[in-house]
């Protein structure tokens, strides 16, 4: 993945590897060590020959959206992904983006009893050392 996951709040939970990393024309790609599900767009790929090949053989299997990022990894059509964010996506709102104004239509979200700053807090310190804790990671799952 070449980028587009800022301004996402699904990338708070992406952990990337330390160690696990593939330097590709001078850019460094780190390896996603926890839930592929977190992805959900993406500006540009840079795609091995194999994976390419795994992932046509899977639709040829079965129909299902092309941008399942999580849906391809459980199947194995993509054996992981790596991430340098070298290209970067505008922040999407309603005001900027039609396909956001169209999904905001449709989309109906059930009322939250909101944080106090104390649970807000505990919640996101717990959040940051699970992600420093997944980064450690040096193998591949």
């Amino acid at each position: 993945m070449l980028g587009g996951q800022e301004g996402l709040s699904s990338r708070k939970r992406i952990s990337l590897s330390f160690f696990n990393k593939i330097t590709i024309a001078n850019v460094t790609f780190r390896l996603l060590t926890y839930s592929p599900d977190k992805i959900f767009r993406a500006c540009c790929y840079l795609i091995h020959r194999n994976t390419c090949k795994r992932i046509i053989a899977e639709f040829e299997r079965q129909f299902f959206v092309a941008d399942s990022w999580g849906l391809l990894y459980r199947k194995q059509a993509i054996k992981g992904y790596y991430l340098a964010e070298i290209i970067k996506h505008p922040i999407v709102f309603v005001e900027n983006s039609n396909l956001e104004a169209d999904r905001k239509k449709y989309v109906i979200k059930e009322k939250r009893r909101t944080r106090g700053n104390l649970e807000f807090a505990l919640a996101y310190i717990l959040l940051q050392i699970r992600r420093i804790l997944r980064c450690l990671i040096f193998w591949q799952k």
